[in-house]
């Protein structure tokens, strides 16, 4: 089996995170790694170093990106499960209305998923994720030029929930929380064996974020929280510490995936593992 080279890019606030996978019949292996801040210089800086053209990503074929959940709108709603598919796409456009000002369906691209279903209900809990068309037109329009293949696009918190499961394939059979914090916005989700079902978001101080997010855990009876991204700071991990009842496991994203000598001598990767969790989950999409 030929090696194939795919790349990851995540993003949150300022900062960007690229992921580059060497695919093959030896595994899975991380053959770059990357982050870098915002150089003001477009909407799609966060694929800025892709677009240099540099050796490191000469062999790449395939990119996939993780939008920082900021650059979309999310919005979950419960939906009666006998609706018909045009009734089901009419509803979730009425909802997009309420609060997207000046909705235009024909510029958004929407993500509509159905959470966990709740066994013996009529209705079902909706997840809707929507991207400015004009947005995604612009990556797309990045990465061909430089000749690569777009091939995935989700939000963090999805590229996060794959990479959760690929390395820590024990939580399929449990509820646990999952949880994306960036420098201003804390993401979090609980998934109950595998599948998501009950998500929300809190921006505010990291020590407002942690209580809410305290407050949510007590809410949903979670007691383990994942966590990853940028944001997982002093002032965050402090708070969310300080409450001895929850167990709390910062993401490895190479725990089922190796890294190549040069990686491991250099050490860059020590300690700051949790950041590069979505572009390695995103990397790792094949569909």
């Amino acid at each position: 089996m030929a090696n194939e080279f795919v790349a990851g890019v995540s993003f949150s606030d300022d900062a960007a995170q690229i992921a580059v996978l060497r695919l093959g019949s030896g595994g899975i292996t991380a053959v770059h790694l990357e982050e870098y801040k915002n150089d003001r210089k477009g909407q799609t800086w966060f694929l800025q170093g892709l677009l240099l053209n540099r050796k490191e990503f000469r062999k790449v074929s395939k990119v996939s990106v993780a939008l920082d959940s900021a650059a979309v709108f999310q919005h979950s709603f419960p939906m009666d499960a006998s609706l018909t598919p045009q009734e089901q796409n009419d509803h979730l456009h009425w909802e997009l209305a309420n609060f997207i000002g000046g909705f235009n369906p024909k510029e958004l691209v929407n993500d509509a998923r159905i959470l966990r279903p709740k066994i013996g209900e009529n209705r079902t809990d909706v997840f809707a994720v929507s991207a400015r068309r004009a947005f995604l037109r612009q990556i797309q329009n990045a990465l061909d030029e430089q000749k690569y293949e777009l091939n995935i696009v989700d939000t963090n918190h999805f590229a996060g929930q794959y990479a959760l499961l690929v390395n820590y394939p024990e939580v399929r059979t449990q509820d646990i929380l999952l949880a994306s914090a960036g420098d201003q916005r804390l993401d979090i989700g609980i998934v109950r064996q595998g599948q998501l079902g009950t998500f929300r978001y809190f921006t505010g101080t990291p020590e407002e974020r942690a209580n809410r997010m305290l407050d949510f855990c007590r809410e949903e009876g979670g007691q383990e929280i994942y966590l990853y991204g940028s944001g997982c700071g002093f002032a965050l991990m402090k708070t969310l510490q300080g409450n001895g009842s929850l167990k709390l496991t910062k993401m490895n994203p190479f725990r089922r995936v190796s890294l190549t000598t040069a990686l491991r001598e250099a050490g860059m990767v020590i300690g700051r593992e949790h950041k590069f969790v979505a572009s390695v989950g995103i990397a790792l999409r094949k569909e």
